[in-house]
């Protein structure tokens, strides 16, 4: 499962758990309207919060990658670079 969906799965629990505390409470109406009104603020808080730690670790994997793809094209060209001057010792030798 990944890491996206566990923290999805737990925001969506926190706020079914949240607003159901507040709904069974014991609490008036208006009241009760004002708890869930500062529970939804928070939440929406919390749920921008994770996106945005979530977002900035996925560009930081996306820097990685992006940086280990450069270095790989760059082992390749070395290493074709080395094949082709072995080829071309290889192909001087034969012709002398």
């Amino acid at each position: 499962m990944s890491k996206i969906n566990v923290v999805a799965g737990f925001l969506a629990g926190a706020i079914a758990g949240a607003v159901m505390g507040l709904l069974i409470a014991p609490d008036k109406g208006s009241k009760t309207a004002q708890k869930l009104k500062e529970t939804m603020k928070d939440v929406s808080r919390s749920v921008a919060d994770t996106f945005e730690s979530q977002k900035e670790y996925l560009e930081g994997q996306l820097n990685k990658f992006k940086k280990d793809v450069q270095e790989g094209k760059e082992e390749v060209r070395r290493t074709a670079a080395e094949a082709a001057g072995a080829v071309n010792r290889k192909v001087g030798n034969t012709n002398s």
